[in-house]
Order: C-alpha cells, then sequence, then structure tokens
C-alpha cells in the first residue's frame, strides 16, 4: 500500500513530457565525459567512479537544481567531495 501511494507520487516526475525538457541538459552532459574520457591522454582508468560520478552529479544539479556546477571552482570541488563524503558516510 505504501508503495502504490508513493508510486502515484512519483509517476508524474518521470513523465515523457517533463523529462523532455532535459535533452539537451543530459546530451551535453554525455558529450563532456565523452571528452573527459578521451582527454585520459591512453591512460587505463580503473575506478570509473569519481569519473561517472562528476558528470551525473553535473546533470543531477543542472536538471533538479537548475545550477550547473561548471566553473564554479573551489566551491564545486568543496560540493563533490561533500557528496562523496556523504556516500560513504552511508554506506558506512
Amino acid at each position: 500500500a505504501k508503495w502504490h501511494s508513493r508510486r502515484k507520487i512519483l509517476t508524474p516526475t518521470f513523465h515523457f513530457n517533463i523529462l523532455q525538457q532535459f535533452v539537451e541538459i543530459l546530451i551535453e552532459e554525455g558529450k563532456n565525459m565523452a571528452k573527459s574520457l578521451k582527454n585520459t591522454g591512453g591512460t587505463v582508468v580503473k575506478d570509473l567512479v569519481p569519473f561517472v560520478s562528476e558528470h551525473t552529479l553535473n546533470a543531477i544539479c543542472e536538471t533538479s537544481m537548475g545550477t550547473s556546477l561548471r566553473g564554479l571552482g573551489a566551491f564545486q570541488h568543496r560540493y563533490r567531495e561533500a557528496v562523496y563524503r556523504m556516500g560513504e558516510l552511508f554506506i558506512y
């Protein structure tokens, strides 16, 4: 019963028409991720978590909060570290 009522609340959020407005942001972030991967200079990236999480966090912030993390310098770095640390604490 809880799942059904919560699902009813969340379903409109993921409606195609709502998600369609974020397609450009997701495409752009996908291009940025591809560029970053190409710029590794042929080195093997063994841990993809930091790499993928950087671009995922960019997409989430821009789509859900309307704020891009790109070009925010030290704030961007501190915010990413805090989110990463929260994940570590949650897992712990």
